[in-house]
């Protein structure tokens, strides 16, 4: 018994198979790692912050400006500075808030693909106007940002990402105030 001729060959069946899953493939397909010692990356971009200090909280629009420094492919140093302005609530009473820290601290990243995931730990110094106030109506002065984020990094010198961030006050981190960051980052990398 011979083959029909309408009968599509196991080629052609597959073949737009191959074509979707190529092109998957390239869509999802991983760049070499770029990351290499002594590299510094400058960075901005904007930003959101949550700021609670009584059992309401105020939402604001800033920025941020940093700097990280690669010590090995894995381990680096990050510090940089933040603003941002937290908008009054008048039903609340509460008043408009700036609020500014620098920080100086660690980050390590995992670099083998284009995303990069990076963890950062940093000591943090906070000023605000009015003064940041804890529970008791102490001033707020240092603490502790945790960050962690994704950079999609494609070109060596270029890349971009987002970065989400945890503040503990120093005192009694179970009361108020709270502050949460979140930022869009735009990094450039030298190598040096």
């Amino acid at each position: 018994m011979s083959k029909s001729i309408h009968t599509p060959s196991r080629w052609t069946r597959l073949c737009p198979v191959v074509v979707l899953a190529s092109f998957g493939a390239s869509l999802l397909g991983t760049a070499p790692a770029l990351a290499v010692e002594d590299e510094l990356t400058i960075g901005l971009g904007p930003g959101y912050g949550s700021l609670r200090q009584t059992a309401e909280g105020q939402s604001g629009f800033g920025g941020a400006l940093y700097g990280e420094y690669r010590l090995t492919d894995f381990w680096g140093v990050t510090a940089g500075a933040w603003m941002s302005y937290h908008l009054s609530d008048q039903e609340q009473s509460l008043p408009g808030q700036r609020v500014a820290y620098g920080w100086l601290g660690g980050l390590y990243t995992i670099d083998i693909t284009s995303f990069v995931p990076f963890v950062s730990l940093a000591g943090t110094l906070y000023n605000g106007d009015p003064t940041l106030v804890d529970a008791e109506g102490g001033d707020v002065t240092g603490g502790i940002k945790m960050a962690l984020g994704l950079d999609y990094r494609r070109y060596r010198y270029f890349s971009v990402g987002v970065e989400g961030n945890l503040h503990a006050f120093l005192g009694d981190v179970t009361n108020y105030p709270v502050l949460v960051t979140t930022l869009v980052r735009f990094n450039f990398h030298y190598e040096l």
